[in-house]
């Protein structure tokens, strides 16, 4: 689903909503720096050299759990890389996807990553909203 080009949704699974670089995004005008999600034409550096990305384009897949192969090694890998625990959430959200549909997801993933107390969106990573302090859930909770 795009907002002003922005893509929420990466083929991985993972919600593009709640990256630090993608939310710094929404406010930065430098094209260098700025990432749209990596649906979008506009990516961060490692967005534009994933190899999940690039293996399920040109499967043309919308998700890497529509793959024959699903979870390949290389999703297998991402998925357990102690440097990024977020991506733990992948197998959830590839099922919810699957279940509920993209649009429900979407919606539940928005609600998910924004503060309960101010409703501005926030990362994988804060315990705490940047906006107003107040508790938010990161990755684990």
């Amino acid at each position: 689903m795009a907002h002003n080009g922005f893509q929420r949704e990466g083929y991985c699974g993972l919600y593009c909503g709640a990256c630090p670089k993608f939310l710094a995004s929404e406010n930065d005008t430098q094209e260098d720096t700025r990432c749209q999600g990596c649906k979008s034409a506009v990516v961060a550096g490692w967005c534009q050299t994933c190899t999940l990305k690039a293996c399920a384009r040109n499967k043309g897949l919308a998700f890497c759990g529509e793959c024959d192969l699903y979870p390949c090694a290389d999703l297998q890998a991402f998925i357990d890389d102690a440097r990024y625990p977020y991506h733990s959430l992948v197998p959830q959200d590839l099922a919810a996807i699957r279940e509920k549909g993209l649009d429900v997801w979407l919606v539940e993933q928005d609600t998910r990553w924004r503060c309960p107390a101010c409703g501005s969106s926030h990362s994988w990573h804060d315990t705490t909203c940047p906006q107003c302090g107040g508790p938010t859930r990161n990755w684990a909770g």
